[in-house]
């Protein structure tokens, strides 16, 4: 309830209340899926922990996420976010997503490929966007563009 534009109130897991100002994110595009009452953050606070650096809504994060098939354009395929830190493929049939987190203000997404030794990798990709209808995001290679489902 604390919450304004340049102010973020949040209750952490311990129970602690924090206020933290979030100019310094807004100025950085570093305010990723907004926030409001009763979502889940996940918040990068600077070193004398008055100020918010980067401000992750998991709450806006969750749900299913679909593109175009990046081989040939010809069929949708996807990632669904769940609570808990569990991540499903969505008509991928070579990738298959297990879990999702967020690291120092980046997401980590471990996922599987089959029929190419099944072997399981973790990448991490730097949000990019983040709304009630897009995520974006992207590492050193790849850019990935989901709308919601």
């Amino acid at each position: 309830d604390g919450s304004a534009m340049n102010t973020i109130q949040l209750i952490t897991d311990s129970g602690d209340t924090l206020s933290l100002d979030v100019s310094e994110a807004r100025e950085n595009d570093k305010v990723f899926g907004g926030y409001g009452s009763g979502d889940k953050m996940a918040v990068l606070v600077n070193e004398d922990k008055t100020g918010a650096e980067l401000v992750v809504n998991e709450s806006t994060l969750l749900g299913s996420w679909v593109m175009p098939n990046p081989i040939d354009g010809s069929s949708i395929v996807g990632i669904a976010l769940k609570d808990g830190g569990i991540a499903e493929s969505s008509d991928q049939s070579t990738i298959v997503y297990r879990t999702w987190r967020i690291v120092d203000g980046r997401i980590e997404i471990q996922s599987m490929r089959e029929g190419g030794g099944d072997e399981e990798e973790t990448n991490v990709y730097d949000l990019v966007k983040l709304d009630a209808d897009s995520l974006i995001y992207k590492n050193e290679e790849d850019l990935f563009e989901y709308g919601r489902q």
